[in-house]
This record gives structure tokens, sequence and C-alpha cells, in this order.
């Protein structure tokens, strides 16, 4: 009874070698949802506090002056505006874990990115915050595509 035979120690050695890849498949995927939740509690966050801040910037001068400017600098806050309330809620779904949630906050990045270099282009200056906003974009959107879970040999 003590002695095994060849084909038990080999079958055992085999559920043994695929429990380890499930498991460590699993701490992988579970490390993956972590950094995903705090991306999206950032991009929540973040995006939330810039897209109130610029939607109060335009809305002031129609509550204070009660007509809307026409700049192009009123109407590239109002693209801004448009592009942190959509990465916000971008980011309460990728906290969520929805299935298209990283390639739409990819996009966002991306057009947060390309909207500030634009203008930068038409305008020669911007605010800080711009710059600020396309940097935590370019980053995150990096970490958005590595990927989910390390490949097992």
């Amino acid at each position: 009874l003590g002695e095994q035979t060849p084909l038990l120690v080999s079958s055992r050695a085999i559920l043994s070698r695929r429990l380890c890849v499930t498991v460590n498949t699993q701490l992988c995927q579970n490390a993956y949802m972590k950094t995903q939740r705090i991306i999206g509690a950032l991009w929540m966050l973040f995006n939330g506090v810039l897209g109130i801040l610029y939607l109060w910037l335009l809305l002031y001068p129609i509550i204070r002056f009660s007509r809307v400017p026409s700049s192009s600098s009123y109407y590239l806050g109002a693209l801004f505006c448009l592009l942190y309330w959509a990465g916000a809620v971008a980011g309460f779904f990728l906290f969520r874990g929805a299935w298209g949630a990283r390639k739409f906050v990819t996009l966002v990045a991306f057009l947060i990115v390309m909207a500030t270099i634009a203008g930068f282009v038409a305008l020669r200056s911007l605010p800080g915050m711009y710059y600020i906003a396309s940097v935590f974009a370019t980053v995150s959107a990096v970490f958005l595509f590595l990927p989910r879970h390390k490949t097992v040999a």
C-alpha cells in the first residue's frame, strides 16, 4: 500500500501543476482587478473634479453676464469639459469592471492628449492643469495597455 504506481504519481503531479497554474492565474487577475480599480477610481476623482471645475468656468459668464462668450478658448473649454465628464463616467465603469471600459478610457485619454496638443497649437499657451491632465491620461493609458495577466508557460 505504501508504494504508488507511476501512473498515480504522474497524475498527482499533473493535477498539482494545473492547480498551481489556476491559482497563479487567479492571483494575477486579482492583481489586475486591483490595478484596474485604482485607475478607475483615480479617473473618477481627477476627471470628475476637472469636469466640475470647467463646467463652472463655462457657466460663470452665462450666469454673470447673461450671454455666451464667442471665443475659441470658450469652445476649447467646452470640449475639455465634455472630455473630462466622459473620463469620469468611463472611470466609473472601469472601477466596476465593465467589458469595454479599458478601451473607452484609453480612447478618452488619447482624445484628451490630442485636444491638449490642438489647444496649445491654436492658443500658444494653456493653463498648467491641461498639461497635468494630459500626463495623467498618458500614464494611465500605458497601464491599461499592459496585459491583464501573465502568460503561463
